[in-house]
């Protein structure tokens, strides 16, 4: 069985957070509109990107959040609502509060990385 730590549990919390204020950008609701839950995520991130990211998985990590980032960019997940109504659109929505979470992460691993070698 897997060990549970805090950093574990703030990346999945992160994860959630993301999923349900993109279902709730999809729906239109006002509560998916308050910064509250994005200082949150970017909180939630440094903390992992602080305490859950290990030398060993900075690169696998950073690669990753490149991936998403570049998926992200090249904007072509609204066509998944030709799929099913509103899907790319809620899969968009997710995925721009997951970079916002990843992405603070991402920036302390690469900070983290950079000095290391630095020294």
């Amino acid at each position: 069985m897997a060990k549970h730590t805090f950093p574990t549990t703030f990346f999945s919390l992160g994860i959630l957070i993301a999923v349900v204020m993109g279902a709730g950008k999809t729906i239109g609701a006002t509560w998916a509109d308050n910064a509250w839950p994005s200082v949150v995520l970017i909180i939630l991130g440094l903390i992992v990107g602080f305490y859950s990211v290990s030398e060993k998985q900075a690169l696998p990590f950073l690669i990753g959040v490149v991936s998403i980032v570049v998926l992200q960019a090249a904007n072509s997940l609204h066509l998944l609502d030709y799929l099913a109504p509103r899907l790319g659109t809620f899969v968009t929505g997710a995925l721009d509060f997951v970079i916002l979470f990843i992405g603070a992460a991402a920036v302390v691993v690469a900070l983290k990385a950079i000095f290391r070698s630095a020294i």
